[in-house]
């Protein structure tokens, strides 16, 4: 995806992240940085997990 398409998709990521739940997987590291939550998956496994956001919940 180009920059501009990217920073658009960020920024609407942005603005609805506190009214809905949002599911996005990626490849680019803008998208993964606004994350509440990382889950880093390989050979189809998940192998970690980070909780970015202070006030998130974990359950």
């Amino acid at each position: 995806m180009d920059s501009k398409t990217e920073a658009a998709i960020c920024a609407t990521l942005r603005e609805l992240s506190g009214e809905i739940t949002i599911l996005a997987v990626s490849h680019q590291p803008a998208l993964v940085e606004i994350a509440d939550r990382v889950y880093r998956i390989a050979d189809g496994k998940a192998v970690s997990q980070q909780v970015t956001a202070p006030n998130s919940m974990v359950n």
